[in-house]
């Protein structure tokens, strides 16, 4: 069985990104590996953000509730939607990491991955220069194929 890994951010190309590859998936068989990588806890201390001041809200009444745990949540729905709407396979896993590329890229090594499926922000060039691109850095180190799926934000026309 193939196995795809999608690349997932959260932010507003996600939906299209998992879509896609789910579409993608239930054509080729493949299962699907959805994968977020949350900054670690340390980041947001260096920036002067603490964990402990950020309005997280609690899976449930008993118990607290953490980024990485908040990721994990919104992965499962995702890989539930996924499974629902296209019947394939689909698991979650977010990962604490500064290095988002190699984190993806060793999970695609661990796990067998046919194929890596990123999603491209139409960032302009200035802003991919100085702040860098997680699916460019994927598509540089990868030796699997990668596919990127471009989003245009509503209401644009190419």
């Amino acid at each position: 069985m193939l196995n795809f890994l999608i690349a997932v951010d959260f932010s507003d190309a996600t939906s299209d990104v998992v879509d896609y590859a789910g579409k993608l998936a239930a054509t080729a068989g493949a299962a699907l590996h959805l994968f977020h990588v949350v900054e670690p806890t340390i980041a947001y201390d260096v920036a002067g953000v603490f964990t402990e001041d950020l309005a997280l809200p609690s899976l449930n009444a008993d118990e607290t509730c953490t980024i990485k745990q908040m990721a994990e949540a919104r992965l499962d729905k995702m890989s539930e939607g996924v499974r629902l709407k296209w019947g394939v396979s689909a698991q979650a896993t977010a990962v604490d990491e500064f290095d988002k590329a190699g984190a993806l890229l060793k999970y695609a090594g661990e796990h067998r991955v046919d194929m890596i499926v990123v999603g491209n922000h139409n960032h302009s060039f200035l802003s991919s220069i100085l702040l860098g691109s997680v699916a460019e850095s994927v598509i540089r180190r990868s030796d699997i194929p990668v596919l990127v799926v471009p989003f245009l934000e509503q209401g644009k026309k190419d």
